[in-house]
C-alpha cells in the first residue's frame, strides 16, 4: 500500500475539499485524485462523496481515516529522526513574522503545530517589516515566513491563510457624542483634528491608517510614527490620535473602554505563509498542511499574482462576520 494514497485520503480530509489538498501536499489536483482513485482501487471501497455542501467521508473511508493518520505519523517521525542535518537539529521549525501580522492566530497555529509534534522544535522571530521577514527566508535564516501580502519575490511560494480587516481606535473627544466601549460607523466628523498613528511607510508601504483617511475625504492634524505596532494603541487612547489597527487588537481595546469605529469600506489584509520550495524542510511542510486545515478560507483569498489559487470542490466558505451596533460616528 503506498503511504501517497494514504496521504492524500488524510489531507482531503482534514482540508474539507480536493483542491486545498493538493494545495497543502503541493501537487496538482489531478495528481491528487489519482492517488485517492488507486487507492479505492486496492481497497474495493470508495472513500469520498462529493455532494452541494463538500466533499464527505464514506463508511469505508470513516473506517481507514485513523490507521491513515496514525501510518502517515509513524512515517513522518521516522523521516524526521532520519532527516541529515545541514546547520541545525532536525527536528526544527524556524519561524519568522513581522511583528503587525496577526500574531494572535499565528501563535495558536504555534501551539496547535507543537501540541502534535512536541519533539520538534520551534523558534520564532519578529522582524520589524514584511519585507524583512521575506529576506530572512530567502537568506535561509527561517523555513517559513508570516507576509503582509502581496509580496515581491520570484523564488518564494505563498500560501494564504486569513483575511485581517483593520478598525479605527480613539479614545472620545470633549463635545463629540461618541459612547467608549461601543462599536461605532467612523464619520468623517470624528476624524476632524485627529493626529494618525503609524508604523514606518519605508518600512510597511500598506498603510491602512492612510488609506482611511483618503477614503474620508480628509488629512490627520498631524502623525506620530512608532516602530512599536504595540504602542500605538495606547498612544492614541492618550491624546487626540487615531490608530488604524487589526479587528483582534481593536477588540481588545473596545473591551478596555476605547472607542473604536469601523470604516465606510473594508480595510483588509490577506496574511500568509511564505516558503522556499526548493529547500522546504519536513517540520515546515508540517507547519504548512496544519496551517491549511486551520485557515479553511484560504480558498476564498485572491491575490492574483502572488498566490496559488485552488479550485473549491464545494460551496465557499466563510472565514468570519463582521458585526458593528450600527451607530454612526
Amino acid at each position: 500500500m503506498d503511504l501517497r494514497g494514504l496521504e492524500a485520503v488524510v489531507a482531503v480530509n482534514e482540508c474539507g475539499s480536493f483542491s486545498a489538498a493538493a494545495l497543502a501536499l503541493y501537487i496538482s489536483q489531478p495528481a491528487l485524485t489519482r492517488r485517492v482513485a488507486l487507492l479505492e482501487r486496492e481497497l474495493h471501497s470508495k472513500l469520498f462523496t462529493r455532494t452541494a455542501r463538500g466533499v464527505f467521508l464514506t463508511e469505508a473511508g470513516k473506517a481507514i481515516i485513523e490507521p491513515a493518520e496514525r501510518a502517515l505519523r509513524d512515517a513522518q517521525d521516522v523521516l524526521l529522526a532520519l532527516n541529515p542535518a545541514r546547520d541545525r537539529p532536525p527536528a526544527l521549525l524556524r519561524l519568522n513574522a513581522a511583528t503587525n501580522s496577526g500574531m494572535e492566530r499565528i501563535g495558536r497555529l504555534i501551539a496547535r503545530f507543537h501540541d502534535g509534534r512536541p519533539l520538534v522544535d520551534v523558534e520564532f522571530a519578529a522582524s520589524e517589516s514584511t519585507a524583512a521577514a521575506v529576506t530572512a527566508l530567502e537568506d535561509g535564516r527561517c523555513d517559513l515566513a508570516v507576509v503582509d501580502q502581496p509580496i515581491r519575490s520570484q523564488s518564494l511560494t505563498v500560501t494564504n491563510l486569513f483575511q485581517d480587516d483593520y478598525l479605527a481606535v480613539f479614545a472620545p473627544a470633549a463635545g463629540v457624542d461618541v459612547a467608549a466601549g461601543r462599536m461605532h460607523r467612523l464619520t468623517t466628523s470624528a476624524l476632524q483634528g485627529r493626529s494618525l498613528v503609524h508604523l514606518p511607510e519605508s518600512l510597511h508601504p500598506q498603510q491602512p491608517g492612510k488609506q482611511l483617511f483618503e477614503m474620508l475625504g480628509t488629512q490627520p492634524a498631524s502623525t506620530i510614527q512608532t516602530h512599536h505596532p504595540e504602542l500605538m494603541v495606547s498612544i492614541a487612547l492618550a491624546g487626540r490620535a487615531v490608530a488604524v489597527v487589526p479587528r483582534n487588537v481593536a477588540m481588545a481595546a473596545l473591551a478596555a473602554g476605547a472607542c473604536v469605529a469601523e470604516p465606510p469600506r473594508p480595510i483588509t489584509r490577506v496574511i500568509g505563509l511564505a516558503s522556499n520550495r526548493s529547500e522546504q524542510s519536513i517540520a515546515a511542510s508540517l507547519f504548512l498542511r496544519l496551517a491549511v486545515s486551520e485557515f479553511p478560507g484560504v480558498n476564498q483569498l485572491e491575490m492574483p499574482g502572488h498566490a496559488r489559487q485552488p479550485q473549491t470542490d464545494g460551496p465557499a466558505r466563510t472565514t468570519g462576520t463582521r458585526q458593528h451596533s450600527g451607530n454612526n460616528i
